[in-house]
């Protein structure tokens, strides 16, 4: 199978010859890092493929393949043999992942598949929605989120001048709650400033504040129910809100 949904692998996904491996990579220039997204969120189970540290580094080449025995020692360090299915994805949708499908077939494994949308539409099928309120402009706010290229990760973007009102108006995030046919109840908030723990305070959604934010304020004096220092492990935190 070239391609599989994420029904299929949701069926799937406890099987013990199943093997799936999060390849996401970036450019140089994006200031995105592959390995540090899957700390933060991953499909359950999976397992990180440094498509990097895949790479021969004594060519003058960038991502030349291995020789075979390195790559099978590596892949065998992963845990991953001749008899596992492996289904890589990544999190752009289908980015980096064809490559590690290639790598797999060229070394003579072809029980690999490619997850059809990746990591985007595991999340949204999951019924997980991600919107941006800020207080920056719309159209300023987008120009960046796709010049770091996590754009599609979002279904809405509302900006300072998106309403008439932007935080600490607790409407900034409930009016974007409603347009996505969300739940307040079932939604939170991930702030780094008083204005956005204030905002979600005033809505009564919970909220996960990053340190060392937009703020002069202590975290101690910030509102919140959650403190993180990053995005490491914050699915723990969220799942018990799913």
């Amino acid at each position: 199978m070239g391609l599989v949904n994420t029904d299929w692998l949701r069926k799937n996904l406890l099987s013990d010859n199943i093997k799936i491996l999060d390849c996401s990579w970036h450019m140089p220039n994006s200031e995105r890092s592959g390995k540090l997204e899957f700390e933060a969120c991953h499909i359950p189970g999976s397992i990180f493929f440094d498509i990097d540290e895949f790479s021969d580094k004594k060519s003058s080449f960038p991502h030349t393949v291995l020789p075979d025995d390195k790559f099978s020692q590596m892949i065998s360090d992963l845990g991953i043999s001749n008899q596992d299915h492996i289904v890589v994805y990544d999190t752009l949708g289908i980015f980096s992942s064809p490559r590690v499908w290639w790598m797999f077939n060229y070394y003579g494994h072809n029980q690999i598949s490619i997850l059809d949308g990746g990591l985007i539409k595991w999340c949204k099928e999951k019924n997980i929605s991600m919107a941006v309120c800020t207080n920056k402009q719309e159209h300023l706010s987008n120009d960046l989120l796709k010049k770091i290229g996590i754009y599609d990760f979002f279904e809405y973007v509302a900006g300072s001048d998106t309403f008439d009102y932007c935080k600490p108006d607790p409407r900034h995030l409930t009016s974007v709650v409603e347009i996505l046919d969300g739940d307040v109840k079932k939604t939170i908030m991930i702030g780094d400033s008083e204005t956005d723990a204030n905002a979600a305070k005033a809505a009564e959604i919970p909220v996960i504040l990053l340190e060392n934010g937009y703020t002069e304020k202590n975290t101690t004096e910030i509102y919140h129910n959650h403190l993180i220092k990053d995005f490491i492990g914050i699915e723990k935190i969220i799942s018990k809100y799913l």
